[in-house]
């Protein structure tokens, strides 16, 4: 039942004031303060709040004799502190209260509201599950009069007499049992209980908000007095575009016309106990926005589209309240208990959330970190990193990379930039606007007079880094706030560790990089850290070496490789940067070589073993696959190899055989089957896709043909590693005749001079097919799973001759001169059983396809070709 208490009365605090220090300041001039900082008089605060609060933190000067950067320079020990440079030097250090020290005194409710013209019910939603108030709930309560002329507090949960006789001098109305429906369950309690027992309709707002925060900072005044100037029917201070964009229901205000209306209620009354919290978030906080707004309700959050930097805070992640610090420096006075007990959810860093919350509110400060059991950790402002960024004509990012260091706020990093022979003037920028941060070392700029390349770039920037512990930061990547305090109690926490990664995640698709804890042998295969998320020690510079400047890519892999080989890293499970893969101008200084090709260098310069994935595409094949899986598997080499079986739905015993040849060789053949007939190319199509993209090379191998040479695989991979400049390479075919019996080699692979060959040897030989078969090719894995969309197109079929025009684009084509495949030739094949006039329309279609692949100087030919087929076909026509 609702127990009223009488209000009572603010006592002054028996303890020095900041404010009266401020005024008694001959540094602090509030007239010159005000004058010369605009926006002091729209933030409801005096100059002397202002800069107690704000104004240092954006280092600005109290008066024109004294200036706030350089008293926090030659005073580290207050910039650590976050003290505020006239309190530090009046009263030379305010130490904040120690976690687990004694309360202050007693909470006091303010005896009036901050707005006597507009009443307004709040409903404060709790759960105690040791049945203890916490001192944070007392503090938020008290906030919350402020604001509030009535408050019903409703907790989830029983609570002992003691506790509650905490709670009622600070509130209204107490209801106190136990639910399980969680905060929406005590919002429908509290809202009923207003319904019936309150005169609602004498309010002009209605607050719901919960004890998953701490707060408020200062006051909720300011945002408050802000949200009600605004002409909207119901509003919140957050919102989050995760499934639907919706308020944050930790805090969210009604207007009279909303909550006196039954089909408000009727949202709440149907509240129903849930399984967890995740899905009373999915099916009330979520839907709840949408769900008036389309009964006609108008809304907006404090932190909305207007909000500097939203956008780019919520590239990093939708929900902005894991970033508590941004929250807090646009007016939010709250801060999630989460982003205290739950580390990896607060992007901003916990030391440097308790920094921000202890010199803000110190008594705030007290009741949080005993609550959440947490401390500042001093350490973490000792270890210092060097981070290297080089860049070519990256202007246009530059400035976003810089400001993601800078907004570090630790002293203890610096910021080596290499450009790499620009021509856009970004360097000059720089210079230009962030000569106080060069000044003052955060920023080493560096300008190379040509171009050099990724490696060259990056090891001149090694050589200038002055600190223990080295970082990379690509120019279009941005540091996660949290970077340095990760990695910093990484080091502390693991100190025998000489590298240490964390986790990237791309801005627009959310792809995690670097989410595995380490495996040497997955990291052979291939990269899966970022190198923006990976830091070492310096001294593996000397053992293991900078980086490979003969390398143009994957020279992020080579390194981690190298400087992994003798010690595991050390896994930091926690975001630590974001990349942007969104295509730009092609300034990208380390794009401009086949991954493929740089894949193979880098294998073979570190000895790992090769992968290929074969291909075996089957219909109505019973008969002959067996035949085709074991020649597959009879491969010899040091390679990993593993055996896709594709099934396009076959009507005879083909699927049967698959999936025992899957059952008896478990570890090396897959069997797949789509759910319908998809056509030859369709079926390659979705082959490819299966492919693993870490497997260096893919074989074919058609389930009605076989391999003869147990070296097939083997001798193709050595000849693409010895070749880098081919994508693909096929050997001769062997032929066997079905119906005869007999064997034989094609004529036009006989006629071939050399080990390569390109699209003008095909045009120049009558069949345009040297290929004959793809049984016997091999192809770079990268670039076949690259193979556009027109190569499956339901007007022509995949085929030997576009295959090569496209592989072209790649370098030259291989050929290895031995017998290595067969093919078996039978009468009532696709091609052997087709008429002369089905075979021309099936060469045109193949033509066709070639020409939408083909370089420049083969069109004209093709386009002969394909005409002189078309007469032909006409002429054919007309006989019959």
């Amino acid at each position: 039942m609702g127990l009223s208490v009488t209000r009572m009365r603010v006592e002054p605090m028996q303890q020095d004031d900041p404010l009266e220090i401020l005024r008694s300041c001959p540094e602090f001039d509030r007239g010159w303060y005000a004058d010369q900082y605009a926006d002091v008089a729209h933030s409801g605060l005096t100059p002397e709040e202002h800069y107690l609060r704000i104004g240092f933190l954006l280092n600005r000067d109290p008066g024109p004799d004294f200036s706030t950067r350089d008293y926090l320079d030659r005073h580290p020990d207050a910039r650590e502190a976050g003290v505020n440079p006239l309190l530090h030097k009046h009263r030379q250090i305010a130490r904040p209260p120690v976690v687990g020290a004694k309360p202050g005194p007693a909470l006091r409710r303010p005896s009036r509201t901050a707005f006597p013209d507009l009443r307004t019910c709040a409903i404060f939603a709790a759960y105690a599950a040791d049945g203890k108030v916490p001192d944070y709930t007392l503090h938020y309560l008290v906030g919350l009069a402020e604001i509030a002329d009535r408050i019903v507090v409703v907790y989830d949960n029983d609570l002992p007499e003691e506790e509650a006789n905490r709670l009622r001098p600070l509130c209204d109305d107490l209801i106190a049992a136990r639910h399980g429906e969680y905060d929406f369950g005590s919002y429908k309690r509290g809202l009923v209980y207003a319904r019936d027992r309150l005169a609602l309709e004498s309010y002009d707002h209605l607050l719901l908000c919960n004890d998953s925060c701490y707060g408020p900072l200062t006051s909720f005044a300011p945002s408050f007095r802000e949200m009600c100037s605004r002409s909207v029917d119901f509003w919140g201070l957050t919102s989050n575009a995760t499934f639907q964009p919706h308020i944050q229901s930790f805090f969210v205000c009604f207007s009279r016309q909303m909550f006196l209306r039954e089909d408000f209620f009727a949202f709440f009354e149907a509240v129903e106990k849930k399984p967890d919290v995740s899905q009373v978030v999915l099916t009330y906080e979520v839907p709840m926005t949408g769900h008036f707004e389309a009964l006609g309700f108008t809304w907006d959050t404090l932190i909305n589209k207007n909000t500097p930097g939203l956008e780019r805070t919520t590239r990093m992640d939708p929900n902005v309240t894991m970033f508590p610090l941004y929250m807090a420096r646009n007016g939010c006075e709250l801060i999630k208990v989460k982003a205290l007990k739950k580390v990896e959810v607060n992007y901003d860093g916990l030391n440097r959330t308790l920094l921000y919350l202890r010199r803000t509110n110190a008594e705030l400060f007290r009741a949080a970190t005993e609550h959440a059991g947490v401390a500042i950790d001093p350490r973490v402002f000792q270890v210092a990193i060097s981070l290297i960024c080089p860049f070519h004509n990256r202007a246009h990012l530059i400035g976003r990379a810089i400001e993601s260091v800078l907004e570090q706020n630790m002293a203890n990093v610096e910021l080596v930039l290499v450009d790499d022979g620009s021509t856009d003037g970004g360097y000059d920028r720089i210079l230009e606007n962030y000569a106080e941060e060069i000044e003052r070392g955060l920023l080493v700029p560096i300008r190379l007079p040509r171009k050099s390349g990724v490696s060259a770039a990056r090891n001149i920037g090694l050589s200038l880094a002055k600190h223990r512990w080295i970082g990379y930061l690509d120019s279009d990547n941005m540091l996660a706030p949290s970077y340095l305090e990760s990695f910093a109690l990484a080091i502390l926490g693991n100190p025998a560790a000489r590298c240490h990664y964390g986790v990237m995640r791309d801005m627009t698709t959310r792809k995690m990089v670097g989410a595995l804890d380490f495996d040497a042998t997955k990291m052979a295969e291939g990269n899966y850290i970022d190198l923006g998320g990976f830091l070492h020690h310096y001294t593996l510079l000397a053992t293991q070496g900078y980086f490979d400047r003969d390398l143009k890519r994957l020279v992020d892999w080579d390194l981690i490789l190298r400087f992994t080989s003798e010690k595991r890293p050390n896994w930091v499970r926690r975001i630590v940067g974001y990349y942007d893969e969104t295509p730009t101008k092609g300034d990208r200084i380390s794009t401009r070589e086949s991954f493929s090709e740089a894949r193979l260098k880098v294998r073979r310069k570190h000895g790992l073993q090769l992968g290929v994935t074969t291909l075996i595409p089957a219909y109505n094949h019973a008969a002959t696959l067996r035949t085709a899986v074991l020649s597959a598997l009879s491969q010899k080499g040091d390679f990993r190899h593993q055996i896709i079986i594709h099934d396009d739905c076959s009507t005879d015993e083909t699927e049967s055989v698959g999936r025992e040849l899957q059952k008896s060789y478990p570890e090396q053949v897959i069997y797949s089957r789509p759910e319908k007939n998809l056509g030859v190319s369709r079926a390659y199509q979705r082959m490819f896709k299966l492919v693993d993209a870490h497997d260096d090379f893919t074989a074919l191998l058609e389930g009605d043909d076989y391999w003869s040479d147990p070296e097939k695989l083997d001798r193709q991979m050595r000849f693409l590693t010895d070749n880098l400049d081919c994508a693909m390479v096929f050997s001769k075919v062997r032929v066997f005749d079905a119906a005869g019996g007999s064997y034989r080699t094609l004529k036009r692979q006989e006629e071939i001079r050399g080990n390569k060959v390109t699209p003008a040897d095909f045009l120049a030989h009558p069949s345009h097919n040297l290929i004959g078969n793809f049984s016997s090719c091999l192809f770079r894995t990268a670039e076949l799973k690259e193979m556009p969309e027109a190569m499956f197109s339901d007007g022509a079929r995949i085929n030997e001759i576009a295959v090569a025009f496209y592989f072209d684009r790649f370098g030259s084509i291989g050929y290895i001169d031995r017998p290595m495949s067969t093919y078996v030739q039978h009468p009532a094949g696709v091609w052997t059983g087709a008429s002369q006039a089905e075979q021309l329309r099936s060469s045109i279609a193949a033509r066709r396809l070639a020409l939408h692949f083909a370089a420049p100087q083969y069109r004209a030919r093709l386009e002969e070709i394909i005409a002189e087929r078309e007469a032909r076909l006409g002429r054919l026509s007309k006989v019959a």
